[in-house]
């Protein structure tokens, strides 16, 4: 009986163990530290978790999430012209991008993002207080070279240490840290020990990944830093851009007073965005010869949409075009843009 239940015993503490582990691996080992309080925005531990990891496809980051809570549902189905479901890995990296730069989010997405923000930062406390040897790094986003190196042991069966060996860098070069142990003391408890360390850029500022891994008596952990590229530079550029605008006959509105023996109307032409200038092209139809363009007196009515003023004394059928020019703007990255899935991106 006593072995039975010794069994059942070790089994429910290999569970654990084993949640442990896939919850700091769903989490990504790398807790964000950042300083939110004076934040609107806080996502940083959500790109820890969302960007920092490669997910082969939108299932299984929506499935590693919902194990801890963090849900992803509400993503848009498209960004940035990506379809989450058949083009995933640009349309992941396109919103981590989008939200490194805080541009082209809504402010429904917005909020989303920091939802689930909080429930990472929740399903770290949750994961670090399980039974076994935890082990994570802590990273600032206001100095992404310093590193701080963490590990705790929540001991088993009355045991509340565990030895510990020298951290394992590979590639030696990519971290120098303070001391090779984490722990001047070369063992682990449930009270935190840390080490700080410096991550070392290469000649271009990038920060390379690196895979930190922690021997103990108990069992290894390890750590993987993914690299850090320098932040892409952007700037606005604005582009000018065309719709038609074909009016029929039926389509022509009164304006009231008569230019001579005419009667004055306009047509009312739209534009996606802020109307820049427009082209009044001509006229098509058997009526052509009795229509005025009145040049001069049109009437931007918004950004986005002006009346082009004709007159007529004629009701047969009759077509104008013109042509309705339009600015938008987006961000154009013009450095550090090797690791973008994306180039441009959309101002809101």
């Amino acid at each position: 009986m006593k072995r039975v239940a010794m069994f059942i015993t070790a089994a429910i503490l290999m569970c654990q163990i084993a949640r442990a582990q896939q919850c700091e691996a769903i989490l990504g080992y790398v807790r964000d530290i950042t300083d939110t309080k004076n934040s609107l925005n806080s996502t940083y531990s959500f790109r820890r978790f969302f960007c920092d990891q490669t997910f082969s496809s939108y299932q299984e980051a929506h499935d590693r999430g919902a194990k801890l809570g963090i849900v992803i549902d509400d993503l848009p189905i498209s960004f940035s012209g990506y379809d989450r479901g058949s083009q995933w890995s640009q349309y992941q990296r396109s919103i981590c991008e989008s939200v490194e730069v805080n541009a082209g989010l809504s402010t429904e997405f917005r909020q989303h993002i920091e939802q689930a923000n909080a429930k990472v930062v929740d399903a770290w406390k949750d994961c670090v207080s399980s039974p076994g040897v935890h082990f994570w790094a802590e990273a600032n986003e206001g100095d992404p070279k310093l590193v701080d190196l963490a590990a705790k042991y929540n001991g088993l069966q009355r045991k509340y240490e565990t030895r510990i060996q020298p951290l394992q860098i590979t590639p030696p070069s990519a971290l120098a840290c303070q001391r090779p142990y984490i722990a001047s003391r070369r063992f682990l408890n449930n009270q935190e020990s840390r080490v700080s360390c410096t991550r070392t850029a290469t000649a271009d500022d990038t920060l390379p990944g690196a895979n930190v891994v922690l021997p103990t008596s108990a069992e290894s952990r390890s750590v993987k830093l993914p690299a850090i590229y320098p932040n892409p530079e952007y700037k606005d550029v604005t582009e000018e851009q065309h719709v038609p605008c074909i009016k029929y006959r039926h389509e022509f509105i009164q304006d009231g007073p008569m230019y001579g023996d005419k009667h004055i109307f306009h047509v009312e032409c739209a534009a996606p965005s802020k109307i820049s200038r427009w082209n009044y092209e001509g006229c098509e139809g058997g009526a052509c010869p009795w229509l005025v363009r009145l040049d001069g007196s049109d009437v931007k009515i918004s950004d986005t949409l002006v009346a082009i003023r004709l007159a007529t004394n004629s009701s047969d059928p009759v077509k104008v075009s013109t042509t309705i020019y339009y600015t938008t703007t987006h961000k154009e990255c013009v450095k550090h843009c090797e690791h973008l899935a994306i180039k441009n991106i959309p101002i809101e």
